[in-house]
């Protein structure tokens, strides 16, 4: 079993690299037969709970908002599986218009 702080340290890893851009960092994170599930979720051991709220630009001109969470199993410290929970009709515009 994973310990707490091996489990947490992953997560900061995956939100420093999502938040970086950095793709290669990213794919890093994951083992080879990862298997990431949205929005179905799987019952596995170690497992943690990321809440976040998260901003972007699906096209130019248009920012939105979401609140989400994203639920993690780690093996061996990398990301086994990731699960990402979001409602699409809860995402807010906060600059721009809808599309």
């Amino acid at each position: 079993m994973t310990d707490r702080s091996e489990l947490l340290a992953v997560i900061d890893r995956y939100a420093t690299a999502v938040g970086d851009l950095d793709r290669a960092g990213f794919v890093a994170l994951f083992t080879e037969d990862c298997e990431v599930v949205d929005p179905y979720p799987e019952v596995c051991a170690d497992r943690v709970a990321a809440v976040y709220t998260t901003t972007g630009s699906p096209e130019p001109g248009l920012t939105v908002q979401l609140d989400g969470i994203d639920v993690f199993t780690i093996a061996d410290g990398r990301i086994a599986a990731l699960e990402a929970y979001w409602d699409p009709t809860t995402v807010r515009v906060i600059d721009g218009t809808t599309p």
